[in-house]
């Protein structure tokens, strides 16, 4: 669980539905083999990707580590769900539309 009460927030808004549509239509899922652990093939998503494509305001999907040479980036899949939810409610929008409701 994640602090999260609206005491701890200033100039609260709603999320721009368009902008999570663009991350959702500019980052795809990946899978790989990471290079620093086990060898198995994974699922995941390019922190380098969405922070390519995140607009400002969405920053805090992406962080870094600094325990080697170079920082690398890391990624809060938790706060990717935020993304979806927009997704989710764009397309809530469009299919009350498509059946005329």
């Amino acid at each position: 669980a994640s602090s999260s009460d609206e005491s701890l927030k200033n100039n609260i808004q709603n999320a721009s539905l368009d902008a999570c549509m663009d991350v959702f239509h500019g980052v795809e899922a990946k899978t790989y083999v990471r290079n620093d652990l086990d060898g198995a093939t994974r699922l995941g998503f390019s922190a380098n990707e969405v922070n390519n494509t995140i607009p400002g305001e969405f920053g805090n999907l992406v962080g870094s580590t600094y325990g080697s040479a170079q920082p690398t980036l890391t990624l809060d899949y938790i706060r990717m769900t935020c993304i979806l939810w927009g997704v989710v409610k764009e397309m809530e929008q469009r299919i009350i539309l498509l059946e005329g409701a």
